[in-house]
């Protein structure tokens, strides 16, 4: 028996899976001619090994979250681990940008209260 899924991931792009004795056999992905939309994130995380925040910028929060806790980054290699207190999304770099300039300009009381206001919401 075969079933097809078709799961729309965004205005700009299909995914199609097609399913064969419950294996997956084919995926296709169809992308408008549109440009592709791809948010920057501004992130904030947190170790408590060291007491101490880290504000960045991303495409993915995951992954730069698990290069942190790998110790890919020299500036949080002795932090481990690192949580994820905050992240927005952004579709123009330059606006991630101003808001992250905004919080590593912060003194850390700014940032907490920031932050307290962000997850009150």
């Amino acid at each position: 028996m075969k079933v097809w899924l078709l799961i729309k991931v965004t205005n700009i792009c299909r995914l199609s899976i097609e399913l064969t004795g419950g294996h997956c056999t084919f995926v296709t992905l169809e992308a408008s001619r549109s440009k592709w939309l791809f948010m920057v994130y501004v992130y904030v995380i947190f170790s408590e090994t060291a007491n101490q925040y880290f504000i960045g910028l991303a495409k993915d929060v995951q992954i730069a979250l698990w290069q942190h806790n790998a110790k890919a980054n020299p500036t949080t290699a002795e932090g481990k681990p690192w949580v994820v207190k905050f992240k927005q999304g952004f579709p123009k770099r330059t606006e991630a940008q101003s808001l992250e300039m905004k919080l590593k300009n912060k003194k850390r009381e700014g940032l907490e209260e920031f932050l307290s206001e962000q997850a009150a919401h």
